[in-house]
């Protein structure tokens, strides 16, 4: 894993050049699989077949990818050069099925792709992980057409909650100091979105993660004061006979300072003009007389 934030986290920062790396497809399944056993533990009994279906989902795609995250050979590549735009097929398929069937007023799905545009040398603007966009899109149907599902229910965003805090616990250490900081952010702003008890089995791993992170940035931050706090002790410098050298080094700076206290002295007596006084006790000391 790269020392960065997981995909399945927003940088705050957006890489300027295509950051895909196959291999962090294999770190996402393989983690989402685990969280999926995980939660399927601590999860009420009605969504135990929901969350098999899923898990089962989810391990078959992961038997499509090679062992360093790429595409079997027997897999169909993307090729966007000169060839039919999908969006043709769809639309002829949906128009051989319609005459034939009702239409369903059916919950839509919605999901930010988070497309962003770079201007330097880029060919494509930079999107999101298309595989993590995948995952939540089946992992959300999979809830809420495969279990009982209702309008306040949140076991979809719920199990993501709980993923996040599972990549968090196992990635707050190795990772820089910003990325867990933003990692436990993202999943607190999700934590304030849902409505949950703290009694809630799947909370309680999330919570520890939270803290585990937090321990471990104040740990850093500690670490670093103690090594930028370095202590002087200036109690051996009482011996060293300071005034003693200087003035035997430095008599001329010695005079100087002399004549600046000597200025001060000056400067603390009453200010005024005593030119007159001075001629006056002048011609008294001359015996003339002074009208």
């Amino acid at each position: 894993m790269s020392l960065s934030v997981p995909p399945c986290f927003l940088p705050p920062r957006l890489p300027q050049a295509e950051d895909y790396q196959p291999e962090l497809d294999i770190f996402l399944l393989e983690n989402v699989m685990k969280a999926l056993r995980g939660f399927k533990q601590s999860a009420p009994t009605s969504q135990a077949g929901t969350l098999t279906i899923a898990l089962e989902m989810t391990s078959r795609f992961r038997q499509t990818l090679g062992s360093f995250g790429e595409l079997d050979e027997d897999e169909l590549h993307d090729e966007d050069r000169d060839t039919t735009h999908p969006k043709i097929i769809t639309e002829l398929f949906m128009a051989f099925l319609r005459p034939m069937y009702t239409n369903m007023q059916a919950t839509q799905v919605m999901k930010n792709t988070r497309e962003e545009v770079m201007w330097l040398n880029t060919r494509r603007p930079w999107r999101r992980s298309s595989l993590w966009l995948m995952i939540r899109i089946v992992l959300q149907l999979a809830f809420r057409r495969l279990g009982i599902y209702q309008e306040t229910d949140d076991s979809d965003k719920q199990f993501i909650v709980y993923f996040l805090g599972s990549v968090l616990r196992s990635s707050h250490d190795l990772l820089p100091s910003k990325c867990p900081h933003i990692m436990s952010t993202k999943i607190v702003r999700r934590l304030l979105n849902l409505s949950f008890s703290n009694k809630a089995c799947w909370y309680t791993p999330v919570q520890r993660a939270l803290e585990k992170a937090k321990d471990t940035i104040q740990y850093r931050w500690r670490k670093i004061m103690a090594h930028e706090n370095h202590y002087t002790d200036f109690s051996k410098l009482t011996s060293l006979g300071f005034i003693l050298i200087s003035t035997a080094l430095y008599p001329v700076s010695m005079l100087t300072w002399k004549k600046i206290q000597n200025r001060k002295r000056l400067d603390r007596e009453p200010r005024g003009d005593h030119t007159h006084l001075q001629h006056l006790s002048y011609l008294q000391s001359r015996n003339y007389r002074v009208i």
